[in-house]
């Protein structure tokens, strides 16, 4: 998880305004490093958000400023001159009732931005200076609209560092450092609502190793058993039902490359009720990018004679970024595996499928589900993987699926608003009929014919059945948003909805026609396709009868 930091873009540093000026418009710039002195690119959010009263940015006067000192109970802001203090005074004394947002040692700690409700202004023009009384304040105290948008930028930005000029020597700005924090107010809200309660990661994100908005989807496992947790959807007749990774291998990454939400939230003061809190988004909407993605999905099984079972193949790590004070957001991958079956008798199977998709982009828009999409899908290759048993004579029904959940989720206000914007994708849907056709009516392809070849009798002889495969296949995607709030005035305070939003054209695998070599085969009894038994056969046969004409 990345732990973005205050910054600024040098070229808005550049175009500072000489006049000092209070408003309530505020648009602010975190990112995950300074890219100041080359092209790199960097993490950032922009956060703009709007109050019903005057505010002050600190960092955009600090050109006109001699000293600036955060203390517990306040701020003393020195100016340069006469002029420079005279216009200051006459804007800065009509802001008592206002707010200031400072990122000032003392006032908050490096990297983060604070609000600060002022109480009081007190000028003082032998000294040049003004003092502000100020309580400290939640963002959400503060501001009613929210636009925070995120993404990467090549645009040249520079962290904030308390570098400020400051009146108090360290062990006095140590104190007043503690003071000025511990007005926040904790909100007792939990990350339950969630699907995975790791999806927001707990405490400080400099505290979490991760140091990206990328997930490395890479997974590997050979003959291993799937434990069966409760809670997963499962029909089990056979106690003795074992399924499990012959050999499953996923790889690729998922990179978190957009997105954005804009917010009303309310003044409980002045709304007394709001119908959902559906209402409290504007517009939201997240862009992510799933990459050399593979998916090689061999199954074994010994499967009762029907059933059904759901199960994580695995789960990515959580990545995202916190904005300090602000809130925090979360992306995760989980595939999961979809097992259904219906056959005549035991076995013990193996079976699955290969599937590449070189890039696919997941748009989905909060607001609006149904505008939502996925691209990229169509470009998808898929094999399946030869089906293999440890007896003949199989009447199966069987339907393979991967879906891979792809969850975004964001706590703001300390989790007092939680959304989660998440999308399937059906990579793929495999349903496979294997049946038995008798040689006697079919030739070696598994094609039906009135008499059978003369030079097939040896070959129906030995195989009385061919196993006939057929899969159909369908790939698709859906996506679903559910939003939560700790809000008082809200009637219903969760929402909940889900919608598909890709389908394509389902498509058939090539068949397959198979005898089962009971004796012969290079790693014992095997299915193994019938034309090429029915030619070995045939070979051998010339072999003997060349060597009896030669007798």
């Amino acid at each position: 998880m990345l732990d973005l930091k205050a910054a600024t873009r040098r070229s808005d540093t550049l175009r500072r305004s000489e006049k000092i000026r209070t408003t309530p418009f505020i648009d602010l710039l975190y990112t995950d490093g300074d890219n100041s002195d080359s092209q790199k690119s960097v993490f950032y959010s922009r956060v703009q958000a709007q109050s019903s009263k005057q505010v002050l940015v600190l960092e955009d006067i600090e050109d006109q400023l001699s000293h600036l000192e955060c203390t517990g109970s306040g701020i003393e802001l020195g100016f340069h001159g006469d002029d420079v203090f005279a216009d200051a005074e006459n804007v800065i004394s009509g802001l008592e009732g206002g707010y200031v947002v400072a990122s000032h040692a003392g006032c908050t700690d490096e990297g983060s931005r604070s609000v600060f409700l002022v109480d009081d202004v007190t000028a003082a023009e032998d000294t040049k200076t003004i003092t502000l009384a100020t309580t400290k304040q939640q963002w959400k105290q503060a501001f009613s609209r929210f636009n925070i948008d995120y993404g990467y930028s090549q645009e040249h930005h520079e962290l904030r560092r308390h570098q400020m000029m400051r009146r108090q020597d360290t062990t006095t700005q140590a104190v007043a450092t503690s003071t000025a924090t511990q007005t926040v107010v904790s909100s007792t809200s939990t990350s339950a609502f969630l699907s995975h309660q790791t999806l927001i990661p707990a405490g400080n994100a400099s505290q979490v190793g991760e140091t990206s908005v990328a997930l490395n989807l890479f997974h590997e496992s050979a003959n291993t058993t799937f434990s069966l947790p409760p809670g997963f959807a499962m029909t089990l007749p056979n106690p003795h039902f074992i399924i499990g990774c012959k050999h499953c291998k996923v790889t690729g990454n998922l990179n978190l490359t957009q997105g954005g939400w804009e917010l009303d939230w309310p003044d409980v003061d002045e709304i007394t009720e709001m119908d959902s809190v559906a209402d409290v988004f504007k517009m939201g909407f997240v862009e992510l990018a799933l990459n050399n993605f593979s998916a090689y999905i061999e199954l074994q099984a010994t499967p009762a004679e029907s059933g059904s079972l759901q199960i994580p193949l695995f789960t990515a790590p959580t990545a995202g970024f916190r904005i300090p004070e602000l809130g925090k957001a979360g992306v995760m991958f989980e595939p999961a595996l979809t097992f259904n079956w219906a056959l005549s008798g035991g076995v013990q199977m193996s079976y699955g499928f290969n599937m590449t998709i070189p890039r696919a982009i997941a748009a989905l828009n909060f607001t609006d589900l149904e505008s939502s999409t996925v691209t990229g899908l169509d470009n998808y290759n898929l094999t399946a993987i030869p089906f293999q048993a440890n007896v003949s004579d199989i009447n199966l029904q069987l339907h393979v699926s991967l879906r891979p959940r792809i969850e975004l989720a964001f706590g703001l206000f300390d989790d007092d608003l939680l959304a989660e914007a998440g999308t399937y994708l059906d990579l793929p849907v495999a349903n496979v009929n294997i049946t038995q056709l008798a040689s006697a009516q079919h030739n070696a392809n598994c094609e039906s014919v009135d008499t059978p070849p003369a030079d097939e009798a040896e070959f129906d002889k030995n195989f009385a059945n061919l196993t006939h495969i057929a899969a159909g296949v369908d790939i698709g995607a859906g996506a679903d948003f559910r939003v939560q709030a700790q809000l008082p005035v809200v009637k219903d305070p969760s929402f909940v909805t889900s919608w598909s939003i890709a389908s394509m054209p389902a498509t058939t695998l090539p068949t397959a026609c198979l005898v089962y070599q009971s004796t012969g085969a290079p790693a014992g009894a095997a299915f193994t396709p019938a034309a090429t038994k029915f030619a070995t056969m045939k070979q051998q046969g010339r072999a003997e009868l060349n060597v009896t004409i030669s007798l």
